[in-house]
Formats: C-alpha cells, structure tokens, sequence
C-alpha cells in the first residue's frame, strides 16, 4: 500500500498547508530512532461518528512492520484530543496495531520533531484534500 503522498503539520493547527511526504521523511536520521514502549504510544480507536478513525483489516494484515513508525510528543500537538499517552502516531497506525496483535512490546520508531517541518516546500490544502476541515495528522486523525 502505498503512503499518503502529502501530509499535514501536526504542530500547528493551521491545515491550509501540507508537505510531501518524502521530503518530510528524507529529514528523518538514524539518530531519530528510539525503541518506544506501545503502551507508551496512542494508537486511534475507531470512532463511528468519524469514520476514518477505522483501521481497515486488510490494511492492518498486509502492513510491513519493518519499518518504522513515526511518531511525535502527545504534548506538542495543538489539538491533543484527551490523549494521555506520551507519543501520537504521524505514521504507522496499521502497523503499530499489527505489532501489538502479535504480542509486540515495543517498536522501533522515529521521533519527529517540529523541526522537521523547517525549509520544506509547502502546498495547498485545498489542491491536495478538497474542503475537509480536518487537520489529518492531529492525534487519532487520518483520512485514509
């Protein structure tokens, strides 16, 4: 399956940019690797109010998870949504639930920063997502 091919800030709330996804990731070093607790990380619970807070089963199954997820400080999230949990997932939400599925502990994961976002080219909400007013990347958010 392939990634998303642009993704939102989110460290801010403001939603009419997005970022592509490979210059996002070619920021990310092996010195932004950690090996994270799951207990540690949020991971979405579906919600049948917001239909895409679902995990699709064939997405969870097909997930390679030798790559690592993405995640960022709970704390740093504008929006925050009650999470209690120190890390929100950017990206790897299928994978971090296959993880746990199979009995996992912990993963290897990226620890984004809002650095990250620094220099890179920006683009049009509107252009990328259409009239959605939600933000994809906040904690428990993904518009798959």
């Amino acid at each position: 399956m392939p990634l998303p091919t642009h993704y939102k800030n989110p460290f801010i709330m403001d939603s009419d940019v997005a970022y592509r996804t490979h210059d996002i990731f070619s920021k990310l070093t092996f010195n932004d690797l950690n090996i994270i607790p799951l207990r540690w990380i949020h991971i979405r619970e579906y919600d049948p109010e917001r239909p895409w807070t679902k995990l699709r089963e064939k997405r969870i199954i097909s997930c390679d998870t030798r790559y690592p997820i993405v995640i960022y400080e709970s704390q740093l999230d504008p929006e925050k949504n009650n999470v209690t949990r120190r890390y929100c997932i950017f990206d790897g939400n299928h994978r971090a639930e296959k993880l746990l599925r199979e009995g996992a502990s912990a993963a290897v994961c990226f620890i984004m920063k809002p650095e990250i976002f620094d220099g890179l080219k920006t683009y049009s909400r509107d252009q990328l997502f259409g009239s959605s007013p939600y933000r994809t990347t906040g904690c428990g958010g993904c518009r798959e």
